[in-house]
Parts: C-alpha cells; structure tokens; sequence
C-alpha cells in the first residue's frame, strides 16, 4: 500500500463520528472505506482474528486503476487444483500463500482501530 493510499484512508477518521447523520454524509463522500470481515480456513470454519477490508468509490477507483496496480495474475487453476485437492480431503496447506499481517504504520493502524502488535516476519 503506497503512501497516497495511507493518506487516502487516514482522510476517513472522520467515518468513526459518533452522529449517526453525520457519520451517512461522511461516508457518502469518503473515497476509501474500511470493514473488519470474520477470516475462514479453506474449509470456512471461522479463524480466531479478522481481516481489513478496503473498498474504494470515486477518484479512489481512478487512482486504483491508473496508479496501484501493478500487475494482474490470473489464479484460475490454482484455484482450481486447491478446490479439487479440498475435495479428495487433503490439506491444502502448502497449496496456499504465506500470510502475513500487514505492517500498518502507527498511525494508519490507530485511525482504523486495528490491533498494534509486532509479528516476527
């Protein structure tokens, strides 16, 4: 995530008003919007910790598109071999890509209420 797109979300702070009214009209005009969405094992049995979900609307799309991309794979059949090795009831662990936290800057982290923790790389 580049500077711009801190700088972008760090502009919503303003969505965690506590006026209902004025919490609708700031995120009718916010350009990048933040959940908290439960995460799931490839069996979909819930994990113990959530994940940050960013939605873009506006000129936020447009930067996204000219700007923040930088490449487009396609996974189709990896996708497609994780499904089929599911199914067959062996694990898929290997098959998977290394997560790992995102390291938010302190300030970034603060302003979408996530937990400040260090993680070993």
């Amino acid at each position: 995530m580049t500077q711009h797109v801190h700088r972008q979300v760090l502009d919503t702070r303003s969505l965690f008003a506590k006026d209902h009214a004025v919490w609708k009209k700031r995120l009718r005009e916010s350009p990048v919007r933040i959940q908290r969405d439960p995460e799931r094992d490839p069996h979909h049995n819930p994990l113990p910790y959530r994940s940050i979900q960013m939605s873009l609307s506006g000129a936020a799309v447009a930067r996204y598109l000219d700007l923040w991309i930088l490449a487009i794979n396609d996974l189709t059949e990896r996708v497609r071999d994780i499904r089929h090795t599911l199914r067959d009831g062996r694990d898929v662990t290997d098959m998977l890509p290394a997560e790992r936290p995102y390291p938010l800057p302190i300030e970034l982290a603060q302003a979408i209420g996530a937990t400040l923790t260090a993680h070993p790389d």
